[in-house]
């Protein structure tokens, strides 16, 4: 047998204490078996480290500082001993300087050298550096290796105890070394110092300069830093001839006959001295031609304007040798030094001495305050820092006000920043108090330059000025704030106090209301809550006395400074003293760790920070130890920044060698906070941890990332050659040092493990020797197999064998993991959790429980390391319950087992065990078990619990009353009804009487069971019942609706009783099988569903006059049970048939109801009416009540006001200038909320006045009344749906007035909510909103804004809150979504969630996508059946990937057939879909009914190929489908195609009224001409269609306004074309159907309404000039609505309203009548409209019309009063103008004031129409309101831009971020300025979203270079150069996506 090498790997088990072996082949020659498995030791950040390793040169250590193998020392016996002594020595530790074989051999081989004496003096002095036996000399011959390697809490004792000369020694060593690492582990010493020191103890001279120390120093001398030039000049001048030109990269160099130290770069460039942050610094002088005087170090350079002045030289000389000044950015220029110079030369040489002395000595008597005052501010700006501390410590006060007068009134940013520490008013208090001065020095000059920023004066200096300096207070002006009125609390803003860069400070509180409590200079600003409470102030006062206290960030807002304030006044007088004295002299001894521990962290938090350095050097170890608990308890990341510079385990180890502290410390709350970030702890921690405090060990989170293996690698240094030594009763070791000691071994490894069938181990004590047994796999292993550990990743490894019925259930995942256990059983170890304390404590706990079996589904790393996270989740009665359960099922109740305990604890039960819990459980319990083995979709799990049946559990629980009909819900019903098609007929039966929404969820599969079939299943009843589900899918509901079609339409007969008739109803299924299958009498019992109303009423009179009904023989009531019957069979009925529909409409009141829509009753009153047999005036009662236009003119204002005050009268069916007269009446009456109420649509037809005037909210309500009402009302004015919005909102309840308001407004509606009100609602006040469901569809910019504020409240993205938020979470910016764990259980759904919602973008979406990839290839997540994801998510995948996710592919194709397919760039994604559909449902090559059927929404995605395949059944049920426009958008060039189809397969078809109803509604107007002018009843289908081509206009104008419409193309004229050969055809059928025929009838205002706003613009100017008078009245308002004419048709319009019978001249119109003829003013010439009189009603109501000519808006506007003083236009004006918005001229827009642009700006940036000149105007406003610098725009910003992006200058939209970007919609990218379009870098361009780019325009491309054009075409996935246009686009989107996904799958 060959030699063996072992190696111990620590698995622990129960807090660490045991540790396994493995066995390892022998490692191969020359190999590095460990590199593949660790890092390495950490490398310093500065340095190159491994990175240069040579090929074969091995890692010496792993990351956690454990030895691996190093051949080439453990082969030399030399080395191998040093190995050996330098870990017996306890003074070195491991890092990155012997982090390969190679340098750790050359360091053991530089120890290896050294005498025994050395070594010993080594050893000594490293241990106690206070030695003084050693001498510099000793330390002077010992290697710098030594140092390098030596323990860091060593290394800190050297740096604090060793003394100076042989610190100077080790420094010297390390600046002579050219290691980086050297240099990096060594820090600490400063050079120049401890020369200066020792030199002036006479221990060291000049003499150590030799040649080779001064080229050390000198080797990058480039770097050398100021202070050190200055040292080698004066201490070490011989160094200076070493200097080289090339060290400054200077060419000539030579001229100088010595070295010049203050001229040495003559050529070279230089950043300059830093700037203050706060100044713009000399940027402005380097712009205009200035030089740089010094570079970034100090080093001067040329100045010619100095150089060549002998008096600026002289100066330059003098200031140099003073050495009381330094170099600045004051005078960082050669400008800003030649005026300090000038300055410094005229003075007096008695002064210039007396500068220098008193920088020298500010203490000096001899210089006076009149001194001070006559020097020059210039000298204290150069002074030399160390000397102006100096001068803040110890000069005088007198003095100091007198220098910090000089610096008030100085107006230069630096000569602040450079000058801080004093403070004016306590100077002034202190000198006054002394008599030294008195208010006369507030002279005008010192008054105005304190009140020069006065905006920014603080609270205290306002005091101070009342009080002390009243006579300045005559220099205030009110501009001096910005404000009209004086407000003393308004008086600026701060940056605050600086925050540490690690930390996110305050910024939370600040945006959640909060407030500064000091400015960037530590001046306290005011805080409302601190200075109105008087415990507060005194507690204020009291730390601001005790003078141990300095601000800082951590009290930065006043509601911080507030706590800090509140926990001081707290204190007992007793221990604030004691606070105070410790922080003060942290040595008394009267202070105890017992005291320190009652202090509270706030006041270390706040202590000063020289005097917190003073604890840290001289506080007893003790009290430090209590303080830094303090700190590690808080989890405050300031505090943890302020605190700093304590060792929590050097300081316990030291403080337990005293006795002073024990173990017991670490309590659970403690432990809990040190592993709060376990993932960061450092080795040396979890090293301690496990040594000294194990008992924290149980409190490591199950999520916590230790460093993997933390314990395995660990190994001694011994020979592994030779064979190990016994090691019998070893107990646990501690973690081995560096250099590890004698030779020791684990034990064998023990077979025990989680579910094994051997002996368990108990707690705490030694493994047993491994024995091979046999388990319960039923596989014995040969006499000779030997498991060997961590085989499990081996190539030919097997594991536990897959149950029969799941053959594939490791499903590849072994290209990632490993075995778990072999074959037979035995465990082989899993490194990924080896070193996890907590996994290994429960694999040991759940083998002692002797209750469990290994499994395939545990046979895994990471399925059986998930299986322990769930038992560690678990608390312990759980756990105890569990083991309990499955020993003895009675003794355990079904609440401790029913949803208590996890299926994941019977997956893996003994299987004798299980059986016995099938015999014994309970019937709730065995429910459960069958449930949740169903849920997991494991087949595994499913396997190991068939004995547990879910059909039978689930009867006998609904017998005994245990459960009730609604147990199936929808994940259930997925799990069970999970899988293919093949679904037995016993599982629908069982289904359908237990579980119908299981049925509904598997509708997709009814496709496939045959009608004789669904006979013996299916009822009426239970078809009733399946249609009433409300809590199933609507995709479900469609398909079972389309295949209840299909089974009625194969049947010849079928019982026609009332439940028949109910489930046609409830069901919505096809109305003609009432036809079908009814006799005549059954036709009156049924009532449609709201969608087939308009076809049941033509296939009713269809079947009526098809039975030769006699209508004129039946009675009333007979004769009204049919109705509504089609206009033109109405208009067919005699005239004493139409009286008894007369009495029954005017007399019985039938029309009231709910069988009736408002289409039925129009059509039935314009019947009566054209018949002659209602009378406008003997009917009058009547038609007031269902049609008050026809009889309102014939009425009186008191008749109209009694109808309307009873209820008679329903306003909104009178036109504009009708109900006018009734408002006049009214509008002064309301005074009250009721009135409002009542009044609810007249006032938003006329009064938008109203609700603005009302100054207090509407009540709840009111408010709803007034909302539904504008809903519910077309073509209502933009100015009432601002008003309606504000006078809704309730300012002291922000959220639940914005769940009203968005419940009951639309989403047009929500727009004209401002967003600036959004914006300024405190974060806090929204939470509720947050955290409740929203179920409006809600604009993109309010949800943007809502969005902001719900993350701004804190609100995460959990499921629960993506779920709430589903409606605007679309709305949030990408960079949100990255806060989504992608390796968390559940971020799949969470991304799916967030796929769905309905405000997401294309790009955000694209975005969604690629993190859900990722998602899903995390091994964390489960996926057993994709189905479960949203539509959108599933479409995120690509057909290869689709194949390969988990479930059933038709559950599959039905959900993703639901996706929304307009939001998914490119072609290619939607080719994956459709293909992957058509090959899960087995398409034929011909497509049939029943494949479209099946295919749902995904026959919008069928192509030419797919379309020439269908037959005629399947085309009419594509077109049935798509046609109708109802929640999807069909491109019509697609519309075309289907039609073509139609045309070619339907044969001798002819098409019925009834097809254009129920199958081709908006498309019939596609078919031929022929195919529908001959039909009668063609007139009857003018309201169906004309409805649906308003949806579709309404969804279409929705997607553009999106940018999603990119690849549809529409060729409108074509579209028109056809409407009007339909529009034609279908007027001459209404014409022939009347009494009297006419060759031209005109058009009636019954036929307008029913054709809607959508065809309007397809009529001719002859049948627009056509309209009749009255018609034309009645109808203007109508007429006035679409957007759509030619200008030729406005112009015919507007003649018509011009007939001195309709409206007579312009000038004479009415509000209402120019508000009710809408878009036809455009057909007024501008002259025209100066006649006329407009109202800003008007003009709002105007400006919803785009298309005015430049003149019309401009005269038009012109009229408005406010025309000419701009100025005084509110917000709620400005958010309603619309198109008219852009009538303004630029220097209009200019007076626009920022705050109502700002409350406007929303809207105004969706204004589309306006001129470059006038964007530029509108984005000036923008960066007044949001900042000059457009870069620092937030996303909801920069959409409250919108279009008027295109605004911005070429240079300022290059400047845009990715994010930025992201937010400008597609639409209106189009709209750019090309000039501006240009601007886009190649970058920014590249980044665009595909829709984005190709909205760009030709003009817009001309502009472009050709590296522009190229990102552009990358991001477009276009080439604008090649015909292949948008189908390249999709190729190329889809690649990118694709190679992202590839990419970061493999990462």
């Amino acid at each position: 047998m060959t030699t063996q090498r072992y190696l111990i790997v620590a698995a622990t088990l129960f807090a660490g204490l045991n540790v396994l072996t493995a066995q390892l082949p022998p490692k191969p020659a020359g190999s590095c078996m460990f590199d593949n498995m660790t890092a390495g030791l950490p490398c310093a950040k500065e340095c190159p480290c491994y990175k240069d390793r040579a090929p074969g040169d091995c890692l010496s250590f792993d990351e956690f500082g454990a030895s691996l193998i190093c051949s080439n020392i453990e082969s030399n016996a030399t080395l191998e001993a040093a190995m050996n002594e330098t870990n017996d020595a306890k003074v070195f530790e491991p890092s990155s300087v012997i982090g390969t074989c190679s340098r750790y051999a050359k360091y053991l081989d530089t120890w290896a050298r050294l005498t025994d004496a050395m070594k010993q003096k080594i050893i000594a002095f490293f241990s106690d550096p206070t030695d003084t036996s050693i001498t510099y000399q000793d330390v002077d011959k010992m290697p710098i290796q030594a140092f390098a390697a030596i323990n860091k809490t060593l290394w800190r004792g050297i740096l604090m105890n060793a003394p100076d000369r042989l610190k100077l020694s080790i420094q010297m060593k390390i600046l002579m070394s050219n290691d980086c690492e050297v240099h990096s582990m060594l820090k600490g010493l400063n050079f120049t110092d401890l020369y200066k020191i020792s030199e002036s103890k006479g221990e060291v001279d000049s003499s150590i300069f030799q040649e080779v120390f001064c080229k050390a120093i000198l080797r990058n001398c480039s770097k050398v830093t100021p202070d050190m030039w200055l040292f080698l000049n004066i201490s070490a001048p011989n160094c200076l001839i070493y200097v080289t030109p090339e060290c400054f990269q200077i060419k000539d160099f030579g001229n100088h006959s010595s070295y010049d130290y203050w001229n040495y770069d003559k050529q070279g460039n230089s950043s300059g001295l830093p700037c203050p942050r706060e100044c713009p610094c000399y940027r402005g002088e380097l712009a205009a031609g200035d030089q740089l005087a010094y570079d970034s170090y100090g080093i001067p350079l040329q100045c010619p304007k100095i150089d060549m002045n002998t008096t600026l030289s002289t100066a330059r000389n003098e200031t140099s040798m003073a050495m009381v000044f330094e170099a600045s950015s004051v005078m960082g220029t050669c400008s800003r030094l030649a005026k300090y110079l000038d300055t410094w030369a005229r003075l007096t040489d008695a002064m210039k001495q007396k500068i220098i002395a008193f920088f020298s000595d500010p203490t000096d008597t001899s210089i006076t305050y009149q001194d001070v005052d006559k020097m020059p501010i210039q000298a204290y700006a150069a002074i030399n820092k160390t000397l102006w501390r100096g001068i803040l410590m110890n000069a005088p006060d007198r003095l100091k006000l007198s220098i910090q007068m000089k610096i008030m009134m100085s107006n230069d940013c630096e000569v602040h920043s450079m000058l801080k520490g004093l403070n004016f008013t306590d100077l002034y208090k202190i000198s006054e108090s002394k008599g030294e001065v008195d208010s006369s020095i507030f002279q005008e000059d010192f008054c105005k330059a304190i009140l020069r920023n006065c905006s920014k004066v603080t609270l205290d200096m306002w005091l101070f000025l009342n009080i002390s300096a009243p006579n300045c207070l005559t220099y205030i002006t009110p501009e001096c704030f910005g404000i009209k009125d004086y407000d003393f609390w308004n008086y600026g803003n701060s940056s605050g106090l600086p925050c540490p860069r690690e930390c996110p400070c305050y910024r939370e509180e600040l945006a959640a209301g909060d407030q500064l409590a000091y400015d960037s200079y530590g001046i306290p600003l005011p805080c409302p809550k601190i200075d109105t409470n008087i415990t507060l102030l005194t507690a204020r006062s009291e730390t601001s006395m005790a003078m141990v206290f300095e601000v800082s960030s951590v009290m930065g807002t006043c509601s911080r400074l507030a706590k800090y304030l509140e926990a001081w006044a707290r204190l007992t007088d007793v221990m604030k003293q004691k606070i105070i004295a410790f922080f003060s002299d942290p040595t008394d001894t009267s202070i105890t760790y017992q005291d320190v521990d009652k202090m509270p962290i706030q006041a270390y938090a706040a202590i000063n920070k020289t005097l917190w350095r003073g604890i840290l050097m001289n506080a007893p170890d003790r009290l430090k130890l209590s303080i830094q608990m303090k700190i590690m308890m808080s989890n405050d990341c300031e505090v943890h920044s302020m605190l700093k510079g304590l060792n929590f385990t050097d300081l316990y180890k030291i403080s337990e060698s005293k006795g002073e502290v024990d173990s017991t410390i670490f309590q659970e709350g403690f432990c809990k906070a040190i592993l709060r970030n376990c993932s960061k702890l450092t080795p040396d921690m979890w090293k301690f941890l496990n040594a000294s405090a194990y008992s924290c060990l149980p409190y490591v989170p199950q999520d916590c990332a230790q460093p993997q293996d933390m314990f395995s690698s660990l190994r001694n240094s011994t020979d592994f050659s030779r064979p190990p030594m016994s090691t019998d009763g070893m107990s646990r070791s501690s973690p081995l040092p560096m250099f590890s000691g004698s030779p020791t071994f684990p034990p064998s490894p023990s077979p025990t493990g989680l579910m094994m069938t051997s002996s368990p181990m108990p707690s705490g004590s030694l493994p047993p020797p491994r024995e091979i047994v046999g388990s319960n796999t039923g596989e014995i292993p040969p006499a000779d197999y030997s498991v060997v550990m961590y085989s499990g990743c081996d190539a030919g490894a097997e594991g536990l064998r897959c149950p029969s019925n799941c053959s594939d259930c490791y499903q590849g995942k072994l290209a990632t993991d490993c075995y778990s256990y072999d074959k037979y059983g035995n465990f082989l170890g899993c490194r990924t959790f080896a070193g996890n304390a907590t996994l290994m404590r429960a694999l040991n706990d759940t083998t002692v429980a002797k209750v469990f079996n290994a499994t395939a589904e545990i046979g895994t790393c990471s399925r059986l390391k998930k299986y322990l996270r769930k038992w560690i989740s678990l608390d312990s009665a759980t756990r105890d319950k569990s083991i309990q359960f499955l020993k003895d099922p009675k003794s355990v109740s079904d609440e401790d087992v029913v949803d208590k305990i996890p299926v994941e604890v019977f997956a893996v039960a003994n299987r004798t065990l299980l059986d016995n819990v099938t015999q014994q459980a309970s019937i709730k319990q065995k429910l459960y078990l069958a449930t949740t083995s169903y849920l997991s979709r494991s087949c595994e799990i499913q396997d190991h619990l068939k004995s547990f049946d879910l059909e039978q559990s689930y009867k006998d629980a609904l017998q005994a009353g245990n459960v009730d009909a609604s147990y199936f819900n929808t994940s259930l019903c997925k799990a069970y009804m999970a899988g293919k098609c093949d679904i037995s007929m016993s599982k629908w039966r069982f289904a359908l009487d237990n579980a119908q929404e299981c049925v509904l969820d598997k509708a997709v599969c009814l496709k496939d069971v045959k009608d004789a079939t669904l006979d013996s299943l299916f009822t009426v009843t239970s078809i009733k019942q399946l249609c009433n589900r409300t809590d199933v899918e609507a995709t479900a509901q469609d398909l079972f609706r389309r295949r209840m079609n299909s089974y009625l339409g194969n049947k010849t007969t079928f019982a026609c009783d009332a439940d028949f008739l109910q489930v046609m109803k409830v069901c919505s299924l096809d109305p003609k099988f009432v036809i079908k299958f009814c006799d005549q009498s059954k036709i009156p019992m049924f009532s449609p569903s709201e969608e087939h109303a308009d076809e049941w009423n033509i296939l009713k009179a269809e079947a009526l006059q098809s039975a030769n009904t006699d209508f004129s023989s039946l009675d009333k009531a007979t004769l009204v049970s049919y109705l509504p019957i089609s206009k033109s069979l109405m208009k067919t009925l005699d005239k004493s048939t139409l009286d008894k529909v007369k009495e029954a409409v005017c007399t019985d009141d039938v029309l009231a109801g709910v069988t009736f829509s408002e289409d039925d009753i129009r059509d039935v009153l314009d019947v009566l009416l054209t018949k002659g047999v209602l009378n406008k005036t003997t009917d009058k009662a009547c038609l007031v009540k269902y049609a008050p236009m026809e009889v309102a003119d014939l009425m009186d204002a008191t008749d109209l006001r009694n109808n309307y005050d009873n209820g008679n009268l329903n306003v909104t069916k009178l036109t504009q200038t009708q109900s006018k007269e009734i408002w006049e009446m009214v509008k002064t009456e309301l005074t009250s909320d009721t009135k409002i109420k009542e009044n609810a649509e007249l006032i938003i037809r006329h009064g938008p006045s109203t609700l603005d005037s009302l100054g207090i909210p509407l009540t709840k309500d009111t408010a709803k009344t007034i909302l539904n009402a504008v809903k519910n009302t077309d073509n209502i004015n933009p100015a009432v749906k601002t008003s309606a919005m504000m006078a809704s909102y309730d300012d002291s309840d922000p959220a639940e007035s914005l769940k009203m308001i968005m419940s009951a407004s639309s989403e047009e509606m929500l727009s004209f909510f401002p967003i600036k009100k959004i914006m300024s609602i405190a974060p806090a006040s929204l939470t509720a909103l947050c955290g409740s469901a929203l179920t409006a569809d809600i604009p993109k910019k309010l949800g943007k804004a809502l969005m902001n504020k719900c993350q701004d409240a804190g609100t995460q993205l959990d499921l629960s809150t993506v779920t709430n938020l589903l409606p605007i979470i679309g709305s949030a910016p990408k960079e949100r979504f990255d806060a989504i764990d992608t390796n968390s259980a559940d971020c799949a759904s969470i991304l799916s969630k967030i796929a769905e919602s309905t405000s997401i973008t294309a790009e955000k979406y694209e975005y969604v996508c690629q993190k859900l990839h990722t998602c899903v290839a995390s091994s964390n997540l489960d996926l057993s059946d994709a189905s479960t994801l949203s539509a959108n998510a599933l479409a995120c995948f690509n057909k290869t990937m689709l194949k390969t996710l988990g479930g059933s592919c038709s559950d599959i194709t039905t959900k993703i057939c639901s996706a929304d397919f307009s939001i998914m760039d490119g072609k290619s994604r939607k080719t994956d879909i459709k293909e992957y559909a058509l090959e899960c449902l087995s398409v034929s090559s011909t497509l049939t009914e029943s494949s479209i059927d099946s295919l749902g929404n995904c026959v919008e995605l069928l192509g030419s190929t797919e379309i020439s395949k269908m037959d005629k059944s399947a085309t009419k049920a594509v077109i049935k489908a798509l046609s109708g426009s109802g929640d999807r958008f069909t491109c019509w060039t697609m519309a075309e195609k289907f039609m073509a189809r139609y045309s070619a397969v339907k044969g001798s078809d002819i098409i019925s009224v009834t097809d254009i109803m129920g199958t081709f509604n908006d498309w019939t107007v596609g078919l031929q001409t022929a195919d529908f002018s001959s039909l009668s009843g063609l007139c009857d289908t003018i309201s169906a269609i004309g409805k649906s081509f308003k949806k579709r206009g309404a969804l279409k104008r929705k997607l553009k306004k999106a940018g999603l419409l990119t690849e549809c193309s529409e060729d409108y004229d074509a579209i028109r074309t056809e409407i009007k050969g339909y529009i034609s055809a279908a007027l001459q059928a209404c014409s022939a159907s009347r009494r009297r025929k006419r060759t031209t009838a005109s058009i009636t205002c019954a036929q307008l309404t029913s054709m809607g706003t959508s065809m309007l613009s397809s009529l001719t100017t002859s049948q627009l000039s056509g309209i009749q008078d009255t018609d034309f009245t009645q109808c203007a308002s109508l007429l006035g609505s679409p957007t759509d004419y030619s200008t030729e048709q406005k112009q015919a319009l507007a003649t018509v309203a011009k007939r001195a019978t309709v409206y007579g001249a312009p000038s004479t119109w009415s509000s209402a009548t120019i508000q009710s003829l809408g878009s036809i003013n455009q057909g007024l010439t501008s002259t025209e409209h100066d006649t006329m009189t407009f109202t800003y009603d008007d003009i709002a109501q105007l400006g919803a019309f785009s298309e005015w000519e430049d003149t019309q808006k401009t005269t038009i506007f012109s009229k408005w009063t406010k025309s000419s003083s701009i100025s005084t236009i509110t917000s709620s004006e400005l958010r309603s103008l619309g198109h008219m918005t852009c009538a303004m001229t630029t220097s209009q827009i200019q007076q626009i004031t920022t705050s109502v642009y700002e409350d406007s700006a929303d809207k105004v940036g969706e204004v589309t129409s306006c001129s470059a000149t006038q964007m530029v105007e509108f984005v000036n406003h923008a960066k007044t309101a949001y900042g000059s610098t457009v870069s620092n725009w937030t996303t909801v910003q920069i959409t409250n831009v919108g279009v008027h992006i295109g605004g911005l200058s070429k240079t300022e939209i290059a400047t845009l971020t990715d994010t930025q970007i992201d937010e400008i919609l597609a639409s209106h990218i189009t709209l750019i300025p090309s000039s501006v379009f240009s601007g886009f870098t190649a970058t920014q361009l590249r980044n665009l979203s595909p829709a984005q780019a190709q909205a760009s325009t030709t003009t817009q491309r001309s502009t472009l270079s050709a590296s522009q054009i190229s990102a552009l075409e990358a991001a477009a996935g276009v080439s604008y150069t090649s015909s292949s246009g948008v189908e390249r686009s999709v190729q190329v989107s889809w690649l990118v996506l694709a190679l992202t996904v590839v990419l970061k799958l493999s990462l």
